[in-house]
């Protein structure tokens, strides 16, 4: 006789047994209690999560000899009772009015004809002759239009169960006619109380710890959870957290924390050893990645102190807790990810994971990385920006790397850097702007006319930016600036601070702080006397007729 595998021999048999699946047990036993049964039940889920188990429970107790005693007594009677000629013909597999078809071998019109044909006897042993069809979604579209009528107008001895695990490829007309229970994944502490029964039952010798592994790795199946248990216990006497680990592939704790510890203390040599160890070479690419992954969470939340994982050892997260700061943990986090694509795509996913241990070793990437969010706090948290573009505010002197006197110098000095390195379009943007320092901001002051092209003055910054902190420096920000006066920087005569004494702009004789004061002087006088031209002669003025094409406007001839 041959031994059946845990799945099969512990099958559950009442609604007591089932766990992780509450709130569709409750509405089974209503409808029973109630004596509201619906004609099509249709159970979807992930594999492993109970449908078929819960579809065959339902089934023994609609026919049970003990239902009209639970709708009596519903808090005293167990259903099914397992003791009747029912439920016992159930147990065995032999009832003759409980009909299981394995939709994936019986997928053509015909077979449902046979079973639209039974349908019209009466039971033999039971109220109700009930027909449960499983991997539902495997039925062609021929024969799922055949069940469409007998779905709808079934007879009133039969009721009709589907399961699938892919409830989309249900056709919505049939879906339509099904009272649908959704069964969720199982929670891992769920699964993990189920083994310990069955260990328990099986006196198979166990550790919580490795119980709990084996419920997260099931990831809400108990069908899985249980396959498991029995390739450990088939290769090792004790269930134990180390031999769970030999069998998944895994690195035990000690290991993984040796990792962590080395790679937080730059020790090189100890990661290559490690990496290059017999317990990292059996394992693979993928499981020590997302094994790193789980360790990189519990030390997070241990942070927090919050115990997250029951699998790892307490005492080896609290210990990687104390020694790894949250900065690393959470630039190494930041990191996996941002390379998880290119694992995925390389063809030596082992060296990968070696290059990129080094790599966090090394912290280039970690340097950029924190220097780039430095830069992004400092602009978001610096008030000058903020009021850069407000000319009514105070404007402050530059700092002493720039003095006042040689701003014209580093203006003039950056249009002749500029003009080989960007357009001759952006040249002649950057040509008509009136640079203004605000602390550590220089104002790039445009006409309100060119305001359209601030999008292409933006993105053209990549082109010139090195240009503009090799000449300014690179602790000098700058902003936009369109105004429509752009010879009168500020009309209300804001207050300059220059060596900590406070004076007016009276107290300078009217001085502009442009950068460059001669182009002012030179602008204002072109635009004394100006003379108005006719341009539509395109013959003449080709090239203004092609720049009016493109940027209608206003077009003045400045001898």
């Amino acid at each position: 006789m041959s031994i059946l595998n845990l799945t099969r021999k512990f099958r559950i048999l009442s609604f007591e047994e089932i766990v992780g699946q509450q709130l569709v047990i409750r509405m089974l036993k209503n409808s029973l209690y109630t004596d509201r049964l619906f004609p099509v039940y249709l159970f979807f889920g992930q594999h492993g999560c109970g449908k078929t188990s819960i579809a065959r429970v339902f089934g023994m107790a609609v026919n049970c000899k003990s239902l009209s005693l639970f709708r009596k007594t519903p808090k005293k009677q167990i259903i099914p009772c397992l003791h009747c000629d029912s439920c016992l013909a159930m147990q065995k597999n032999s009832h003759p009015d409980f009909i299981e078809i394995d939709a994936a071998s019986y997928t053509g019109v015909d077979n449902i004809r046979a079973i639209i044909e039974s349908a019209s006897y009466l039971p033999v042993i039971g109220s109700k002759k009930i027909y449960l069809i499983d991997e539902a979604h495997m039925l062609s579209k021929a024969s799922f239009n055949a069940l469409l009528k007998i779905l709808e107008e079934p007879p009133a001895n039969a009721l009709f169960m589907l399961a699938t695990t892919d409830v989309e490829k249900i056709i919505d007309t049939v879906r339509s006619r099904c009272f649908q229970l959704f069964l969720r994944p199982i929670a891992s502490q769920d699964i993990q109380n189920r083994l310990t029964i069955i260990a328990q039952a099986e006196q198979i010798q166990y550790d919580t710890e490795a119980l709990w592994v084996i419920a997260e790795q099931g990831n809400g199946s108990v069908r899985d959870a249980l396959n498991l248990i029995e390739r450990v216990r088939s290769a090792y006497p004790k269930i134990s957290l180390d031999a769970v680990y030999q069998v998944l592939g895994k690195i035990n704790d000690l290991l993984m924390k040796e990792l962590f510890i080395a790679l937080y203390q730059k020790n090189k040599n100890a990661i290559v050893k490690l990496l290059s160890s017999e317990a990292f070479a059996h394992t693979t690419p993928t499981v020590l990645w997302r094994q790193v992954f789980q360790f990189l969470r519990a030390a997070w939340y241990a942070k927090q102190g919050v115990e997250i994982d029951k699998g790892i050892e307490a005492a080896i997260i609290s210990e990687l807790a104390n020694i790894c700061s949250t900065e690393f943990l959470g630039y190494v986090t930041a990191l996996l990810y941002k390379n998880e694509i290119q694992l995925l795509k390389t063809n030596t996913p082992r060296f990968f994971i070696e290059h990129l241990f080094i790599a966090i070793v090394t912290r280039t990437e970690a340097l950029a990385y924190e220097n780039d969010h430095t830069n992004i706090q400092k602009k978001k948290t610096d008030p000058v920006l903020s009021s850069a573009v407000d000319t009514t505010e105070k404007i402050i002197c530059v700092p002493n790397t720039i003095s006042t006197s040689s701003i014209a110098d580093h203006a003039k000095r950056f249009l002749v850097e500029v003009q080989q390195a960007v357009t001759p379009m952006i040249y002649s943007l950057l040509n008509q702007a009136h640079f203004v320092v605000k602390q550590e901001v220089v104002l790039i002051i445009l006409p309100q006319s060119l305001r359209m092209l601030e999008d292409v003055l933006k993105e053209s910054e990549s082109t010139w930016i090195d240009i503009f902190k090799k000449v300014f420096g690179s602790k000098i920000h700058y902003a936009y600036q369109f105004t429509k006066d752009t010879t009168c920087i500020d009309e209300k005569k804001p207050t300059i601070h220059k060596n900590m004494e406070t004076t007016t702009i009276d107290s300078l004789e009217n001085k502009t702080i442009s950068l460059n004061t001669t182009n002012t002087r030179l602008y204002n006088e072109q635009i004394q006397t100006k003379n108005k031209t006719d341009f539509t002669d395109a013959s003449k003025w080709p090239q203004v007729n092609l720049i009016l094409k493109y940027f209608p406007g206003t077009t003045t001839f400045i001898e």
